[in-house]
């Protein structure tokens, strides 16, 4: 994973530099903005889903909830502020 992230920063350095900029720095419109910065808007974005797809597309979340599975399932920490419900033995209505 690493070593993936590592051969992206290269790449990142190369089309962020002098001759990709110059080839998009002109006085074009699309979409109404300066092809510059859609180019680097669209690139930003790119980005982001590569560096997401590399390191798995897990969050925070997934990585605790397998680190509290190995463990030995969802229960709930000790300091929890739910209120358990009596259990029916106990009830004196009956």
């Amino acid at each position: 994973m690493n070593r993936r992230l590592l051969l992206l920063a290269p790449c990142l350095l190369l089309i962020l530099n002098y001759p990709w900029l110059a080839i998009f720095s002109q006085q074009t419109l699309l979409f109404g903005m300066p092809l510059l910065h859609l180019y680097l808007f669209v690139l930003w974005f790119i980005i982001i889903l590569t560096i997401r797809f590399l390191l798995g597309g897990e969050d925070e979340g997934d990585h605790a909830r397998a680190r509290r599975t190995q463990r030995g399932g969802d229960q709930q920490p000790s300091g929890s502020l739910e209120k358990h419900r009596p259990s029916e033995s106990h009830d004196a209505t009956k």
